[in-house]
């Protein structure tokens, strides 16, 4: 369950971030909720497989 949740607040939380951070380092923050977000989508798939689900 906190796959999902996560997976859904993942993406608006960097776009958040990289607003309010308007140097560099808000791209970076961008690409590292990007990556976290594909990341939690692949392992919620594993979980689910595993369970049958």
């Amino acid at each position: 369950m906190l796959y999902l949740i996560g997976s859904v607040l993942v993406l608006p939380a960097g776009v958040w971030w990289t607003a309010g951070e308007r140097t560099r380092w808000g791209s970076a923050v961008l690409g590292v909720a990007f990556l976290a977000a594909a990341m939690v989508v692949v392992r919620m798939g594993q979980v689910w497989e595993n369970t049958g689900g």
